[in-house]
């Protein structure tokens, strides 16, 4: 199959409201948010069926799934990831593409800079990741006469997702930095400072569209995942599991 002419299906379900996007190659056909945050489970499945039909498509029909990994959301992550297992298991030409979250969340800051005037260089993403820590990002912008040695449309990675405070982040971060992400909502009052600035909240969510922007940058470059080995991006091991390790040990 040709990248080009591939029906592609992404997923965005790291954050509190998610969203599913349709496209042909590097085209965008489709986009549809889901109606309420965190109805992941419910609301998935009946909208890649919605989007699928509406162009007379089946789910099975895709050649890849461009597939928002993490970190973010246990439920949301697990959900999507076991969706596209079990579309590439039962049809079985379906290739998977995955994206961190972060790389499809960052994008947001071209559409600040664009709309508000604003000259971002670097960005980070706040994701809150409880017990007064963060999932995040380092990025910068990169520019026409930059080498493209990227797979997120118009930034380099600096420091990849990772698990840090804020002050961490903060100390690793060179200023001006503009930070963007629901987490900002949990964090805001550690992450101020000097010529650190905040994103409005319309810039805080991912959507399944950046997905695909990343997830085809990669199809085009022949960055495929094996189904058998898909796992989220956690970063961290969840909380219930840890919890239950605490009570019972390890056996």
């Amino acid at each position: 199959m040709n990248n080009d002419s591939a029906i592609i299906l992404a997923i965005e379900t790291s954050a509190r409201l998610g969203s599913v996007a349709l496209a042909r190659g590097p085209q965008r056909l489709a986009e549809r948010s889901f109606s309420a945050g965190f109805q992941h489970t419910r609301e998935l499945m009946p909208v890649i069926a919605q989007l699928t039909a509406q162009r007379g498509w089946t789910p099975g029909q895709p050649d890849q799934i461009h597939l928002s990994i993490g970190p973010g959301s246990f439920t949301g992550l697990r959900i999507a990831v076991a969706l596209a297992k079990a579309l590439t298991f039962a049809h079985p030409h379906i290739k998977i593409v995955t994206v961190p979250s972060t790389d499809v969340l960052v994008q947001n800051a071209s559409q600040a800079a664009a709309t508000q005037n604003l000259s971002i260089q670097t960005t980070a993403c706040v994701i809150d990741a409880k017990r007064k820590q963060i999932y995040t990002a380092l990025y910068e912008k990169l520019f026409p006469d930059d080498q493209p040695d990227s797979f997120i449309p118009g930034f380099r990675t600096i420091i990849p997702s990772s698990l840090m405070t804020p002050q961490e982040l903060l100390e690793k971060s060179p200023r001006p930095l503009y930070l963007l992400g629901e987490g900002l909502k949990q964090h805001s009052a550690a992450l101020t400072a000097p010529d650190v600035f905040h994103l409005d909240s319309d810039y805080q969510q991912p959507h399944a569209a950046k997905v695909h922007a990343c997830g085809w940058l990669r199809a085009r470059a022949g960055l495929f995942d094996s189904p058998q080995e898909l796992i989220p991006l956690y970063l961290r091991r969840p909380e219930a599991i840890e919890r239950w390790e605490k009570l019972h040990g390890n056996d």
